[in-house]
Parts: C-alpha cells; sequence; structure tokens
C-alpha cells in the first residue's frame, strides 16, 4: 500500500476492491480522465490497456491492523499493520476530496 499522498504525476499499485471487481490496481487522483492521460498513468503500473476505470471517493488508512473493522471486508494484510483504502462517499462541502480513480485491467478477476 502507498505510504505517500497520491498525485496526478504517478500513479500507484494496489489491491483493490471495488464496485464488482478486486485485485491489483492502480490508483491516482482525480476524476474526468481523459483515456490518454488514464493509459499514460497506469501503463507502467498495471500494462498497457484496454482498461476498466472506476471513478470513487476513497480514504487512505495508514495505519490499521484489523481493516475488516472499517469496511467490513478486509484485505490480505487483515491482521498485519498496514495501510488501507476504504471506499467512501462525497463530501458535498469539499466534492474533490477523497476522488480518486482506480484503473483495472480490463478482463481481469471479478467478484
Amino acid at each position: 500500500m502507498p505510504d505517500a499522498p497520491l498525485t496526478t504525476e504517478k500513479a500507484q499499485l494496489v489491491w483493490m476492491r471495488s464496485g464488482d471487481r478486486e485485485g491489483n490496481a492502480a490508483i491516482f487522483d482525480g476524476h474526468g480522465h481523459t483515456a490518454e492521460h488514464v493509459a499514460l498513468l497506469a501503463d507502467p503500473v498495471i500494462g498497457s490497456g484496454p482498461y476498466d476505470v472506476h471513478e470513487v471517493w476513497m480514504h487512505y488508512t495508514p495505519r490499521v491492523k484489523w481493516c475488516e473493522r472499517i469496511d467490513g471486508w478486509g484485505c490480505e494484510s487483515n491482521g498485519e499493520w498496514h495501510g488501507h483504502w476504504s471506499e467512501t462517499q462525497r463530501n458535498p462541502f469539499h466534492p474533490e476530496s477523497g476522488a480518486v480513480s482506480v484503473v483495472f485491467p480490463s478482463g481481469g478477476e471479478r467478484s
């Protein structure tokens, strides 16, 4: 899991569950990226497209042991100290806060 804040300059590799998808994904700040920008950021992290892009709101907890208590399902690091991403709702007072794009390789695992 990433320890640094996300930027639109570089995507980070994470194991993620979003919607009906789970598995390795690229994650980076913001919504509304062009297909070219998604490819530029995701290609070095998860390989060439096509991609399945999820625009969601997320919160990062830098230190957690039992992530299942945060979002109800936990990840492969549950029981060990780690950083953890959890989906959250859009903040109406700060609509861009927590807005991220989660990019899965198209045709990957579906839960």
